[in-house]
């Protein structure tokens, strides 16, 4: 069985997305009917990594950069 991942087209609801799809006779599988473990999302680790990203922002030190060849230049310093 092949899958197919997207979402529909922009101006057609979902509903009449999968009401297309399935008149095609396509299956629609529902993927949390395979997951038998739900998962907290966001979990702690990224929880942890975001609180990192907001302090960093806040940070003054921490150097931004609009250019990349500014922030490869950087790294090799």
């Amino acid at each position: 069985m092949n899958a197919i991942l997207t979402s529909p087209p922009q101006g057609i609801s979902i509903e009449n997305a999968l009401n297309i799809l399935k008149s095609l006779n396509f299956s629609i599988l529902n993927i949390e009917d395979f997951t038998s473990v739900k998962k907290e999302i966001p979990n702690q680790e990224t929880k942890e990594a975001m609180a990192e990203a907001e302090r960093l922002i806040k940070d003054k030190e921490t150097p931004f950069f609009d250019d990349v060849d500014d922030f490869l230049a950087f790294l090799k310093n």
